[in-house]
């Protein structure tokens, strides 16, 4: 059966820097020696993962290897020399922050690279550390997820960041409830604060899976 369209799926993959060799992005883990593989679950179509990547599912079939090598315009973009800055370094100390040439450094939530540091002034990347890069994606697509409540999860894991031992799946009048932990009050504020993307889970469990769904926590 090839794949489709908001098709549900499981899959392995490996993604690496064509010129380096670099692997920057894995579903394998090599920890001490031993290599742990967590499979990814997504739906197609809903730009889990980046989108020419996704693209290359369509038409594929479950358990063969496949290949993919896109091009920067295709991947993370070309490098753009604008985005190469002069900053005042009080913006790094107002932070906390000590930079030092060639370090990645979170600022205003932005991922930026010190080029140099001097005079009280830091030039910065502001550039993906990814652009400009041939991208080779190693993959193969495990299995197709079919029952309703794994498909949930999925949704559910992409939308709210909520792993399946946080909450649970029950049936009541035809609608299925996800029923949170509210013993956990951690969780229940970090879903008030993402009010709109409960919204949007319910709304693709019903795109999706025609399912009516409700969530309380």
């Amino acid at each position: 059966m090839q794949i489709k369209k908001n098709d549900f799926i499981e899959l392995e993959f490996t993604a690496k820097v064509k010129e380096t060799g670099e692997v920057f992005d894995s579903t394998s883990l090599t920890k001490g020696g031993k290599t742990e593989t967590k499979p990814l679950k997504i739906c197609i179509g809903e730009e889990m993962v980046l989108p020419a990547f996704e693209k290359d599912f369509e038409g594929k079939e479950v358990g063969k290897d496949y290949s993919l090598e896109l091009s920067p315009e295709n991947a993370f973009g070309k490098r753009d020399n604008s985005l190469v800055k002069t900053i005042p370094l009080v913006v790094f100390s107002q932070q906390g922050i000590k930079p030092v040439a060639g370090t990645f450094y979170n600022i205003d939530g932005l991922l930026v690279r010190v080029i140099s540091v001097s005079s009280g002034r830091v030039m910065a990347d502001f550039n993906n550390p990814l652009s400009g890069k041939n991208i080779i994606y190693l993959y193969k697509i495990n299995k197709m997820i079919e029952n309703e409540d794994d498909k949930i999860k999925v949704l559910a894991e992409f939308f709210l960041g909520a792993k399946s031992e946080d909450y649970k799946i029950m049936l009541k009048d035809g609608k299925k409830i996800l029923v949170f932990d509210k013993q956990n009050k951690h969780l229940g504020e970090k879903l008030k604060l993402l009010d709109k993307n409960v919204k949007l889970l319910i709304e693709k469990a019903k795109k999706l899976l025609n399912a009516d769904l409700i969530v309380e926590f």
